[in-house]
């Protein structure tokens, strides 16, 4: 996410905002969920379409998922930032269809401690270390949701949103430190573990999954 990218966008929301004083309706929420805390604004047009421009940091959103390859276990942490752009459709009563693009600032990160003697690219080793790296992935995924509540509505509510945006296959990244950096031969077996993570990357790695909650206020 750039500054260039943000700043387009608040000026297209704003355009449209401005294009239609009439029939525009403005809210603001606060929301929390898998693209971060943070706020959303709705922009609503004429008729049953309405924009939406969110915002999300992950720094204070606890996280504790992990998936295994061979002896070892990788934790993920977030990407800090999100950005989300796209317009929601009312069908029926509080439902609402939504759809349009996720940015991501940063890539998922992966950890795990080796601690005695673990076997790592088909090798064992003694020695104690971190292994570190990222799952690469595009800054930019389109999305599709269904939400309950409207965001751009007059007024207090609370709205959910679930759906996915379609990332794609990350690419694996690895680098170790400590004394099994030092090991001889360890950086043969460190591009084997990082061949054996591409290859066994879970299916749910590959869209990312985009559910909040939170609440609104019109005007």
């Amino acid at each position: 996410m750039t500054l260039r990218t943000l700043t387009s966008t608040l000026v297209l929301v704003s355009f449209f905002a401005s294009a239609s004083p009439a029939a525009a309706q403005i809210a603001v929420a606060a929301k929390a969920g898998t693209a971060g805390l943070g706020v959303d604004l709705g922009v609503g047009l004429s008729g049953p379409l309405s924009l939406r421009l969110g915002l999300g940091v992950t720094d204070y959103l606890p996280l504790d998922a992990q998936f295994d390859v061979e002896a070892l276990t990788y934790t993920l942490t977030l990407p800090r930032r999100f950005l989300m752009l796209g317009a929601d459709l009312n069908l029926l009563g509080p439902l609402n269809l939504s759809g349009g693009m996720l940015w991501r600032e940063g890539d998922l990160g992966v950890e795990t401690e080796v601690t005695g003697t673990t076997e790592i690219g088909g090798v064992i080793y003694s020695e104690s270390g971190l292994i570190s790296g990222l799952l690469e992935m595009k800054p930019a995924s389109p999305y599709v949701a269904l939400s309950l509540g409207q965001l751009a509505r007059r007024g207090p509510g609370f709205f959910l949103m679930v759906g996915a945006a379609l990332s794609g296959e990350p690419t694996v990244r690895l680098e170790a430190s400590g004394p099994i950096a030092q090991a001889p031969g360890f950086q043969n077996s460190l591009d084997v573990a990082r061949q054996e993570a591409q290859d066994q990357i879970p299916e749910w790695l590959t869209v990312w999954p985009l559910v909040q909650i939170g609440f609104r206020f019109g005007f």
